[in-house]
């Protein structure tokens, strides 16, 4: 049908068979077609005009996943934990938003203070895990005393924005930690009680 004319309180179904161009003198735009993800802008006069979709800074998708198993580290040098998530970015250029919400504990049994460090690593396609954040300088907690038997309950949360991965395969973000004192004691990440959660979001560059 052909329109001529919107009335108050009218609309248009645009997904019925509509046909010709309502002028901007009986309340249209003038337009005769767009193209999908386009959307109507002002001119800075009385008519409208198609335009592309603004798309940076657009959330794509989110990922995330809840853990309450623990894992134990004892060694001087990192070692996995059990909270890991994979995303899959839908662009090159994409930001992928990432954040760890966890709770550990450091033990330290006897000796001197006994220190924790955690590090987020990266994995692209399978190729294997990199330290990626921090960069080679991992974050770090310590009970804080000079001797005896301690124990200390810490929440840590990390962040960050990784701008750098430049694909459009699967990226699996893990926690890794280890304990950087040669003293008697271990790094616990979590609990059977306790709730931890990675958040992964990707956003529009």
């Amino acid at each position: 049908m052909a329109l001529t004319r919107l009335g108050p309180n009218q609309a248009v179904n645009l997904s019925t068979n509509t046909t010709g161009t309502l002028g901007v003198a009986n309340g249209g735009t003038g337009l005769t077609s767009g193209t999908t993800d386009q959307i109507l802008k002002f001119t800075g006069s009385t008519t409208l005009a198609s335009s592309a979709e603004a798309a940076g800074g657009k959330l794509l998708q989110t990922q995330s996943a809840l853990f309450t198993s623990s894992s134990a580290h004892n060694s001087e040098t990192y070692t996995a934990s059990n909270y890991t998530d994979q995303i899959t970015p839908s662009a090159t250029n994409s930001k992928i938003f990432v954040c760890f919400n966890l709770r550990s504990h450091i033990y330290q049994a006897s000796g001197s203070e006994c220190r924790s460090q955690l590090a987020i690593y990266r994995q692209i396609n399978g190729g294997g895990f990199s330290e990626f954040f921090p960069a080679n300088a991992g974050i770090s907690w310590g009970v804080g005393v000079s001797s005896g038997e301690r124990t200390m309950y810490y929440t840590p949360q990390i962040t960050f924005m990784d701008t750098t991965h430049n694909t459009t395969n699967a990226i699996d973000y893990t926690l890794y930690a280890r304990r950087n004192t040669s003293s008697t004691g271990s790094v616990n990440v979590g609990g059977s009680s306790v709730q931890a959660q990675v958040i992964l979001m990707e956003i529009g560059a």
